[in-house]
């Protein structure tokens, strides 16, 4: 986690294509609670295989006032009010994709989840409580007994690397099912057969394992 100590570190952070920002302030005992929740979140996603690639700042507005203002518009609440000690913001290219209020609140999974919500399905107003409307994860205790309907192989979670590229090419209205048919609406996951030949979407965290709804991978 990069320290903002600049008018220069700010503008870069404001400008980089992903970029996660943590607000923090040294006498708040909320601020430091939400430091450990984070730093073990940072730790967790440098681990994790295939990460999702983006840029991690930490800010402290009583160092830089001239961020007071952004931070304000970004927590929707006045000017020096104290409702960010702690606070998380999700960034692309300036524009704020996601934020927490608290990040010991919120918890190293709604953190992963919120990363993947904006930097891997490329959703906007994220949010903990936008989080917990959605539908349950995918249990992953499921691998054990599911497979593919063609060939019963067995299939693994999607990498957020792959997602990433796939719903670029979905996006970008270039991408085509088994069935032959054009895939529309980004997926929120995957399962990838054995081989690495195809992968199964999950929407709404539903393992779609039709052969026809199966998505090539060579060229992803």
């Amino acid at each position: 986690m990069r320290q903002i100590n600049s008018s220069g570190d700010f503008e870069e952070a404001l400008h980089t294509e992903r970029v996660i920002i943590f607000i923090f302030f040294e006498w708040s005992g909320q601020a430091a609670r939400s430091l450990r929740t984070f730093q073990q979140f940072e730790r967790e996603l440098a681990a994790q295989p295939g990460g999702v690639n983006c840029e991690i700042f930490e800010l402290e507005p009583d160092q830089h006032p001239r961020t007071w203002k952004w931070l304000a518009g970004v927590a929707g609440c006045d000017e020096g009010a104290e409702h960010s000690h702690g606070a998380v913001v999700w960034l692309r290219k300036g524009l704020v994709a996601g934020f927490a209020k608290d990040a010991a609140a919120a918890g190293t999974k709604t953190l992963a989840h919120i990363t993947h919500e904006c930097f891997v399905l490329g959703k906007t107003t994220v949010s903990p409580a936008s989080i917990s409307a959605e539908p349950h994860p995918f249990d992953t205790g499921l691998l054990e007994i599911l497979c593919c309907p063609e060939t019963h192989q067995q299939l693994a979670l999607a990498a957020p690397s792959a997602l990433e590229q796939i719903n670029r090419q979905i996006a970008g209205g270039r991408l085509k099912n088994r069935g032959g048919h054009t895939v529309t609406g980004k997926i929120d996951g995957g399962l990838v057969r054995a081989d690495g030949k195809y992968l199964y979407p999950l929407r709404q965290n539903i393992p779609i394992l039709l052969v026809d709804e199966a998505i090539p991978l060579a060229g992803t």
